[in-house]
């Protein structure tokens, strides 16, 4: 309501080009600036529930167990079940356990919103571990600000942002770079949308001193 408002007062026919009923215009002049942060009508939604006390691995490892064989996600043409996420997931957390990961510690996934991303995630919340992701827009000078401030010892990221890696992990204790390509988890078949073209048209790299993603999910076993 705070922003109808303002928007309204400053482009009446702003709103009326997104096609916004006039009733809600006519009632956003009943508000102040303030009022969105205090007007709640208890019968606008159900009553929310109690905040679960449990990690949100454990959340997620809930929907697993009750809906195997739903489709949790669905990238670049390829579909992942709720138990597939969950083998690869706790796969990569071994492989991070082997590594040295342990509850507490960072680690630096640079991915875009991608398989690779959430298995990342939901594998350092299995173990204990800080999810200190970096934003893919990010120049060497801001990763290296980043990881300097939280002192991850291991960062995940695509072979093409690797680049901005090669120096830094000579002056920082970055202890295990994991690297991967847009493809790995993807359809080979995929309709690739104008933003991921630079990623998923880069030749998948094989890069000295790093591991490669899949592998690592691959060969490892999950943590006791």
């Amino acid at each position: 309501w705070r922003m109808l408002m303002e928007l309204t007062a400053s482009d009446a026919g702003f709103y009326e080009r997104l096609g916004y009923p006039a009733s809600w215009l006519r009632d956003s002049s009943n508000y102040e600036p303030l009022d969105s942060y205090i007007r709640y009508d208890p019968a606008w939604a159900d009553t929310l529930p109690d905040i679960p006390d449990c990690s949100i691995y454990d959340l997620f490892e809930l929907t697993a167990a009750t809906h195997p064989d739903a489709i949790a996600m669905i990238f670049l043409g390829r579909s992942f079940t709720y138990a597939e996420l969950r083998g690869m997931i706790e796969r990569f957390a071994g492989f991070l356990h082997e590594c040295g990961v342990r509850k507490g510690e960072y680690v630096s996934p640079m991915l875009p919103n991608s398989p690779q991303h959430w298995i990342a995630f939901y594998a350092a919340a299995r173990l204990g571990a800080i999810h200190a992701g970096i934003n893919v827009m990010y120049k060497t000078a801001e990763i290296e600000y980043q990881l300097a401030d939280c002192r991850a010892r291991t960062v995940i990221t695509l072979d093409v942002f690797y680049p901005h890696f090669d120096a830094l992990r000579r002056t920082l204790p970055i202890d295990n770079i994991v690297v991967t390509s847009i493809r790995d988890l993807a359809s080979g078949a995929a309709e690739v949308y104008p933003g991921l073209r630079p990623m998923w048209d880069a030749p998948k790299a094989t890069i000295a001193g790093t591991t490669d993603f899949v592998e690592a999910m691959e060969q490892s076993q999950p943590p006791s």
